[in-house]
């Protein structure tokens, strides 16, 4: 198994039992840092190390040298990274327009950090899933894209699916049923979000179990090709 998305530095005593990959995400330098040095240290399991700046942290008026900071971070470990994330915009917290105008300025810097690295992108794009897809789009992003935690309707998910990006799936349900069983599985990966959704990345076998019943299928064919999706995307 492979969990596409998790905050492992904020985990206390994680297991790794079953788990082939994790995909270990940055929000801010620290965590950044931390991904990259665990990458170096764990023994056991792969650690796929993202570094990035969540939008929830692009919204104070020092925001771009946050960004500097971790661009240069990127450029200094860029053949140890594996991609740049979780960098995005979110209008939960971002709810006037003078933070929603900083969180663009970070999101196109760190596209322009991928592009220039050549590394794919995880998105957090919390009810700005459609802004998203423009903002990348308009930077004419030519690698790899994964919207990280998809929260978006159905329209929003094909037109991700149409550009041969990916869609992460945490374990909980809800409108993402119909998101798992409507979308061709080539395009899916699970995640857990831990600590905040999933408490530990072996919960990623829960998004694993609903994407599998959604698409009624067996828990292994469905296991078997989101983590193959997951692994073509980090390496």
């Amino acid at each position: 198994m492979i969990d596409a998305h998790c905050h492992l530095m904020d985990i206390n005593n994680a297991e790794f039992s079953g788990l082939e990959a994790i995909a270990n995400c940055g929000y801010d330098l620290n965590s950044s840092r931390k991904a990259i040095e665990m990458k170096k240290a764990l023994r056991g399991v792969v650690l796929y190390a993202n570094v990035g700046v969540g939008p929830q942290k692009c919204m104070e008026t020092s925001v771009m040298q946050r960004v500097a900071e971790v661009e240069n971070l990127a450029r200094e470990y860029a053949k140890d990274i594996n991609a740049i994330g979780e960098v995005g915009l979110d209008y939960h917290w971002g709810d006037t327009p003078e933070k929603r105008e900083r969180q663009g300025k970070a999101f196109e810097a760190f596209i322009a950090l991928a592009q220039e690295l050549e590394k794919p992108l995880v998105i957090h794009s919390r009810e700005t899933t459609s802004e998203c897809i423009r903002k990348i789009d308009q930077m004419k992003f030519e690698y790899g894209v994964m919207f990280h935690f998809f929260s978006g309707n159905a329209s929003e998910a094909k037109e991700i699916v149409d550009r041969g990006w990916l869609i992460s799936l945490p374990p909980l349900r809800g409108g993402r049923v119909a998101i798992a069983r409507e979308c061709d599985l080539e395009a899916l990966v699970a995640e857990t979000d831990a600590p905040y959704v999933g408490k530990t990345p072996l919960d990623v076998r829960k998004a694993i179990m609903m994407i599998a019943e959604a698409k009624e299928m067996s828990f292994e064919d469905v296991e078997k090709e989101t983590s193959k999706n997951a692994r073509e995307f980090f390496e």
